[in-house]
This record gives structure tokens, C-alpha cells and sequence, in this order.
């Protein structure tokens, strides 16, 4: 889509572009046909449920199919009344799920509107601002201060034995003052494949360095912002649990990321976080997902149950 930067101006009401210099840009006619063709600019998402769907979703849950076992029992053993109310109830109950779940799709459908991105675009030779899912391939796209521009692009990299890879990515720039303040960009193929592996084995390293209780190890694995947080974080579990160890299950590295499905196991022989030894044998599963700067980890997210409630059941 050529792409042409604009005066600032008030772009939010049709304009006419100037008589020369600008592109006359797309019919609305064409515009409309291309999009009838090749579809609207959008990700693909979930189709809207029907009622139909809801309703057996609803039927689905365990809770309306207990109910309605208890008022077939209920007839079973001779008692038309009770089963009769039960079963109304049930039914009013779901007449009211399928309402609130209809509601929270629109005002979903609403929020995904709103929030949606608009675009700039000559049609006509007329400037006007249109919805994201309407820019139709052809169109001049007007950019004005402030604007995000992403692109999609593809790049040959040479291989081994000369060979060329292949990498598709997307970069999103941001204009201000007539220069480019951010750039952001997402591709299949990071630095190289060597880093991932490389990043998959600093993870090794630090959950070695953990099951060896060696915190000088895994201070080197850990950024320097990280490294404070780190030695209370390994006290902690090293007071809490002496016999801790980390059995990797799954470790996935993606660009500067990497994920590790892990199970602690360990005996809970003393204080961890303000929890008195309770003596339980503990198998904790949980998902941390590292992101890897410089060779080090510089931050880390974990899912996981919560323990302490674990240790007090």
C-alpha cells in the first residue's frame, strides 16, 4: 500500500487533497470490490455463537446437568410437583444464562470496534478516515504526527553451504517530528538459531545451578537488576525446602524467550515465607516464561498453583 506523510492537519472529517503531488487514491467502487474479494483487513476470530450454541454450552455444565438428573429422580420416586419446580428452575436459570452470555458477546463485539485502529486513506481524492478492517489493498494510506505505520516484509538471509533462509517479519514505526521514535518488530527467525539454543542452555545452566544449591552459579546466569531479588528468592527456598529440585519437563525458546514447564519437588523441612515447617512432601508444577537480554535472564513470569495454600491444607 504506498503510503504518503501528510501535513499535520485535522484528518478527522473528508478532505479534499491537493490538485497536485497527491495520488487520486482508490474508488470507493474498486475499494468495495476488493474487499468483497479478497476479505476485510483483519486477523481471523471466533465466529459469534448462536443461541443454539449457548444454550448447549449451558447444558454442557455439570451443575444443570446434575439439577436435571435430581428433578428426573424426582419423578422417578413419584413426586411430579418438586420435579416440576426443580425443572422450571432450571429452565428460568437458563434462560438467564443465554441472556448475560448474548449481552457480554455484543458489549465484546462493541469493545472490539471501539478499540479497533482507523486508518487515513485518499479515496477518491478525497482524504478520510475509515476503520482498520476496511483499508483495501491499493489504498494510499495518509500518515499524519503520531501515527503507527506496520509493514510486513520478507528477507533473504544467507545460510550454511550458501544456502539462503527465509525470514517474514512485521516492523511497527511511529512518526513524531518527522522522524521515526519507535521501532518494533516481530519475525520467525531472531538473531540466529544459535541464540535459542544458546538461551535453552542458560536455562540448564540456572536450574543446574538451583538443584546445586550453588547460588554463585546462579547469580551468573541473572542479570544484574535480577541478582538481589535472586538471593532472596534462593534463601528462601533453600531455608524452606533443603532438598529442592527443578525436573524440566518442557523448554520452548522463541526469538528472546524462553518457556520451561518444571516440577519442584522437596520436603518442607523449614520457615519459607513466614510458613513453619510443616514436614509435607511437596510436587509443585508450574510454567515460567524467561526473557533472555545480553546472554542473561532479565526478567522472569511464573504460572503456577499457590504453594502457600498447598502447605496449609
Amino acid at each position: 500500500m504506498p503510503v504518503q506523510q501528510a501535513a499535520a492537519a485535522d484528518a478527522s472529517q473528508p478532505t479534499a487533497v491537493p490538485a497536485t503531488g497527491w495520488p487520486h487514491g482508490l474508488s470507493a467502487a474498486e475499494a468495495a470490490r476488493r474487499l468483497a474479494d479478497e476479505g476485510a483487513n483483519e486477523l481471523p476470530h471466533e465466529r459469534r455463537r448462536g443461541t443454539f450454541s449457548i444454550a448447549l454450552s449451558v447444558l454442557r455444565e455439570p451443575m444443570f446437568l446434575m439439577l436435571v438428573a435430581a428433578g428426573a429422580l424426582y419423578l422417578a420416586v413419584g413426586d411430579p410437583a418438586d420435579a416440576l419446580m426443580l425443572l422450571g428452575f432450571v429452565c428460568v436459570v437458563m434462560g438467564i444464562t443465554i441472556v448475560q452470555e448474548r449481552r457480554t458477546e455484543r458489549s465484546l463485539e462493541a469493545l472490539r470496534d471501539l478499540s479497533s485502529p482507523r486508518a487515513l486513506v485518499i479515496r477518491d481524492g478525497v482524504q478520510k478516515r475509515i476503520a482498520g478492517v476496511d483499508v483495501a489493498r491499493g489504498d494510499v494510506i495518509v500518515i499524519v504526527e503520531g501515527d503507527r505505520v506496520a509493514y510486513h516484509w520478507t528477507m533473504l538471509w544467507p545460510a550454511a553451504q550458501g544456502e539462503l533462509k527465509t525470514i517474514v517479519g512485521i516492523t511497527l514505526l511511529r512518526l513524531a517530528d518527522g522522524k521515526i521514535v519507535e521501532d518494533r518488530y516481530l519475525s520467525d527467525y531472531a538473531k540466529s538459531e544459535d541464540t535459542t539454543e544458546e538461551n535453552k542452555a542458560l536455562i540448564r545452566r540456572w536450574v543446574a545451578a538451583r538443584n546445586a544449591n550453588d547460588l554463585e552459579a546462579a547469580l551468573q546466569c541473572w542479570s544484574a537488576e535480577r541478582q538481589e531479588w535472586l538471593r532472596n528468592a534462593f534463601g528462601n527456598f533453600s531455608r524452606g525446602f533443603p532438598d529442592i529440585h527443578l525436573e524440566i519437563e518442557d523448554l520452548v525458546a522463541e526469538r528472546d524467550e524462553v518457556l520451561m514447564r518444571v516440577t519442584l519437588t522437596g520436603t518442607h523441612l523449614g520457615v519459607w515465607s513466614e510458613i513453619a515447617p510443616t514436614g509435607k512432601k511437596v510436587a509443585w508444577r508450574f510454567v515460567d516464561t524467561y526473557t533472555i537480554v545480553d546472554g542473561k535472564i532479565a526478567s522472569m513470569l511464573r504460572v503456577a498453583p499457590d504453594l502457600k495454600a498447598m502447605l496449609r491444607a
